[in-house]
């Protein structure tokens, strides 16, 4: 069957072809063309499907450790497995392009958003970026590399505008997206904030630096709702809207029947998603699932020993010369929730079964004493209205009676999510006050830093003989960190980002 070109389609079919088919599809024209899928990611497949009562869920996937411990990895060859192995995660769920990598910069530190992304630095970012997007569509599943640009913070982002120079604008926002663009991704999202004045969806001169300076040559689609006037944006040159908006769509409509938008410009849009919608299909020819499960799940577990961070280290690791270990903390046996961020990137893994003090027995064969100490109260629910209870008397007596103390401390999607930013660079008071009283009476005490982004840890640093930044790390990352821990694997992660001694 031969594909389908612009002397085929009505303009009412072009237009139509400008605005999406629902939540997860590109429009097919009434069947003219394929439809492709698309889905969240960028650190594990996020596939949203409805049941048989028309109920949303989340399919579970592989889940990969954080964007930023990716990047502490920096290791290039393994952000392209990640990608090769996302590949097989999207052939199993018959997804056709995975809404990933994140490459906007670490401009603050609070950006609850964070951990979806790479680094502060443009070159380690795009250099990443690069390798991500080649490893995934080298296996035939497109790559949307997202936000153009300069997506900042999350508070106001609807509104917010960033102010930069062209300079900076070219030396650190750019710059990652024009590495990436070496790699040929089929797709780029446009961000929800403004860039200078301008909606981040009809930004023309940034539009106009991706196709004629970095050689991309895919479609431009907008981030989701983040379209205001989709005239503007058409004309800019971001060629689908998703979400479908039948309000946006009535409007372009009427707006082309005025002659505010012409059938040339039109078509310079539709092209593009025709030869994106065909490349994205002839991508797949003769390809398929290639590695197993177990294979991505090791992988997983791969880039977690590679980028958990030993950011301090007496002489207390690794663990030897104890008969008993007391382990403390709520994260040691966390929900899947409280080691991962929230919002587009958080993933259902497949096994969600995490004790440290269990593997930690098992593979050392000595005794292992286990309290929260605290936890948040599960009624209120995370983000709004949810409470830390502490109970800290016998975690305080097993860590006097053990030979090493390990406390496991952090933030999760309750602290770092999509659609807000974080209050403080510090732990919630409760952990603060946890990791110092067992300090107190075990000076042998290691801390475990379960967070997506950076920490202030001024307050107990020197309290302590050992702190390990394990990130949020994934389905595979308790068993990353158990081989750190007693000294089968060597910590050799590094910082992607400054952890600044105060905000």
């Amino acid at each position: 069957m031969r594909n389908i070109t612009l002397e085929d389609l009505t303009i009412e079919e072009k237009l139509r072809l400008l605005c999406s088919d629902g939540f997860w599809y590109t429009y097919d024209c009434g069947g003219k063309i394929p439809k492709v899928a698309v889905s969240d990611g960028p650190i594990g497949l996020r596939a949203i499907r409805k049941d048989e009562n028309g109920q949303e869920y989340t399919v579970p996937s592989v889940s990969y450790p954080c964007s930023q411990i990716l990047a502490n990895t920096w290791n290039v060859a393994l952000a392209q497995e990640m990608g090769e192995c996302l590949a097989d995660d999207c052939y199993e769920r018959n997804v056709d392009v995975l809404l990933g990598p994140g490459i906007n910069i670490k401009r603050h530190p609070l950006n609850g958003r964070n951990f979806e992304y790479f680094s502060e630095d443009p070159h380690l970012t795009g250099m990443m970026a690069k390798s991500y997007v080649y490893g995934l569509q080298s296996r035939g599943i497109g790559a949307c590399v997202k936000h153009f640009c300069c997506n900042n913070l999350e508070y106001n982002r609807f509104e917010q505008s960033s102010e930069v120079d062209e300079r900076t604008l070219r030396e650190i926002y750019y710059r990652p997206f024009e590495i990436a663009c070496e790699a040929n991704p089929v797709s780029i999202m446009s961000a929800y904030n403004r860039v200078n004045g301008v909606y981040a969806s009809e930004n023309v001169a940034g539009f106009t630096v991706l196709r004629e300076e970095f050689g991309f040559d895919g479609v431009i689609y907008s981030d989701w709702e983040a379209v205001r006037d989709r005239t503007a944006a058409a004309k800019a040159g971001c060629d689908i809207e998703f979400p479908f908006n039948q309000e946006n769509y009535d409007r372009l409509l009427s707006d082309y029947n005025k002659k505010l938008i012409t059938e040339a410009e039109i078509d310079t849009c539709v092209e593009r998603i025709l030869q994106f919608v065909y490349k994205c299909k002839e991508m797949q020819g003769g390809k398929g699932i290639k590695r197993s499960v177990n294979t991505r799940l090791q992988t997983a577990k791969t880039i977690a020993e590679e980028g958990m961070v030993l950011l301090k280290n007496d002489d207390v690791l690794p663990l030897k010369n104890c008969d008993k270990i007391a382990v403390c903390g709520c994260y040691a046996t966390p929900e899947r929730k409280m080691i991962s961020g929230d919002g587009a990137a958080q993933v259902v893994g497949l096994n969600e079964e995490w004790n440290l003090p269990k593997l930690l027995a098992e593979r050392l064969d000595l005794e292992v004493d286990y309290e929260p100490m605290f936890w948040y109260d599960k009624v209120s629910g995370a983000r709004v209205g949810f409470t830390w209870t502490a109970r800290p008397y016998q975690g305080i007596e097993n860590a006097k009676n053990a030979n090493i103390s390990i406390i496991c401390v952090g933030t999760g999607s309750m602290f770092e999510y999509e659609s807000a930013d974080r209050d403080t660079m510090r732990l919630p008071k409760v952990q603060e006050r946890a990791i110092l009283d067992l300090a107190k009476v075990n000076k042998k005490t290691i801390v475990v830093i379960f967070a997506g982004s950076v920490i202030d840890v001024s307050a107990w640093e020197d309290k302590v003989q050992g702190i390990i930044y394990a990130g949020f790390c994934g389905e595979q990352g308790f068993e990353a960190l158990v081989d750190i821990l007693c000294g089968k694997t060597n910590p050799s992660g590094k910082l992607s980002e400054s952890f600044p001694v105060d905000f």
